[in-house]
């Protein structure tokens, strides 16, 4: 088995940041993703995609070890 301790992984799925209440880690519904990444070492991060973002996210996603697709 590979460790993962430490890999940062970019939990990425649709979303509209203005207008998103469940668009953070803790409370979204994506929670159990991040809590299962965590519970590996790994340490997961929101990218909220969205059109008008996409350079930012590109940027983001570059940085990251991995991507869990939401």
């Amino acid at each position: 088995m590979t460790d993962n301790a430490g890999c940062r992984v970019a939990v990425l799925y649709l979303r509209d940041r203005e207008t998103a209440p469940d668009a953070a880690a803790e409370t979204g519904r994506f929670r159990k993703v991040f809590e299962a990444l965590a519970e590996f070492g790994m340490l997961p991060e929101p990218a909220l995609y969205h059109d008008d973002a996409r350079d930012e996210i590109r940027r983001q996603l570059l940085r990251v070890d991995g991507v869990w697709c939401g």
